[in-house]
């Protein structure tokens, strides 16, 4: 499948991918492999998607920083990343064991293009919320779940059973992040962002308190909850707004 194929949320994989590539190479993250990907692709439709943002580079090194602080006290945990696009993470941090996207059948048909998967890496085709599909390769003990730029799109009641869920589970890390409200209600007009994308239709959002307070009853008594400020693009404007991320962990069994 060709990238400009990509519609609706499957096109936001080619605008965070061109955000990354852009500040790679001005060396505010380094990501080589995103900057191969977006040499790759097609110029002209990058373009039309509109100036790069410093805000996703930012949000990647979050991430980075989060998974490796898991890997530091669990060498070799699996990773299962979540509607994962054409991000890069894999090639960024190590120290994990095997590795599995997660995306839609058309987002993997354009990663895999660029990004080939082998014995370690895993690519599994089909919706984050089909449980079923991707919990075997959390394997038993240690794991960590990434889910950068992922719910925000899907029905909150979704993301409360995946949360619900991996506290079940226990011994489990998860990252993720939301948008706040007022883009949330925005978004059902479907804006455009630029001349090659519109905002995508997220059907929930929260702050940093109300993150905070969701968690407490979704992830249970017994996780690590740290909820920190993040930011994102202001539209067409060159500013930053605030948005939030959380990381949870759940204990491992000694």
């Amino acid at each position: 499948m060709s990238e400009a194929a990509l519609e609706g949320v499957a096109r936001t994989a080619l605008w965070t991918l061109h955000c990354r590539a852009s500040y790679a190479a001005r060396g505010v993250l380094e990501d080589p492999e995103a900057e191969r990907i977006a040499a790759g692709l097609d110029a002209q439709l990058l373009a039309r998607l509109g100036p790069p943002n410093r805000c996703f580079a930012d949000r990647a090194a979050h991430f980075d920083a989060a998974l490796r602080r898991y890997l530091a006290a669990h060498p070799q945990a699996p990773v299962v990343s979540l509607g994962e696009g054409l991000e890069t993470q894999r090639f960024r941090v190590q120290g994990y064991g095997r590795w599995t996207s997660v995306d839609l059948p058309e987002v993997l048909a354009v990663r895999e293009r660029f990004i080939a998967a082998d014995v370690d890496h895993t690519h599994i085709a089909g919706s984050a919320t089909d449980h079923a599909r991707w919990w075997p390769a959390l394997g038993e003990g240690p794991a960590f779940v990434v889910a950068q730029g992922l719910f925000m799109y899907l029905d909150e009641r979704d993301v409360s059973a995946l949360v619900e869920a991996l506290a079940d589970r226990g011994e489990v890390g998860l990252v993720f992040d939301v948008v706040p409200p007022w883009l949330s209600a925005l978004s059902r007009f479907r804006p455009p962002m630029s001349r090659g994308l519109r905002v995508p239709r997220m059907p929930w959002g929260t702050d940093g308190a109300g993150l905070r307070e969701r968690l407490r009853r979704w992830a249970g008594p017994g996780a690590e909850v740290t909820v920190s400020r993040l930011d994102m693009p202001g539209g067409p404007l060159p500013i930053q707004l605030p948005t939030a991320g959380a990381t949870v962990t759940w204990p491992v069994t000694a």
